[in-house]
């Protein structure tokens, strides 16, 4: 780790960089502020379940995504967490209502910093076949994924 880390963990009050798994040195700082930021706001513990991704195209291999759940908040209080992270300057967040934390389904959100125009949003379910199916981000479809 470099004087640069240290001096960036510094500022950094509500996480360390364990709780980011081995691939913390490949996250984007400003991701990791803005997440630390994040959890102040919400005044609750956040658990990031993944970071960094080698080998992945997308978001997370290039440092710039996390995933979370907030275990106290619960699947229910969810959707409260999805519209205070649009506070933030996140450009993609994804609700996913079926993420387990300790056996128990709480669900949780993609958090990411990527390169757009216009911020993505998104939710998502597991299907029987264990994929992912995205659905548009509105009313009707959180009622159907039972987050509202």
């Amino acid at each position: 780790m470099t004087d640069t880390d240290h001096e960036f963990w510094s500022q950094v009050k509500h996480f360390t960089p364990d709780e980011f798994g081995p691939g913390a040195d490949h996250l984007s700082s400003e991701l990791i502020l803005e997440l630390d930021a994040f959890r102040a706001f919400l005044g609750e513990k956040i658990v990031v379940t993944s970071g960094y991704r080698e080998g992945d195209p997308h978001e997370h291999g290039k440092g710039l995504a996390v995933d979370i759940v907030i275990p106290k908040l619960g699947k229910m209080k969810l959707v409260n967490a999805l519209f205070a992270a649009m506070r933030f300057k996140f450009r993609g967040i994804g609700i996913y209502s079926d993420w387990a934390y300790k056996g128990e389904v709480v669900g949780g959100l993609h958090l990411d910093m990527r390169v757009a125009e216009y911020r993505a949003l998104w939710s998502a379910k597991r299907n029987m076949d264990n994929r992912n199916v995205y659905y548009a981000l509105d009313t009707m479809t959180l009622r159907g994924l039972g987050l509202l």
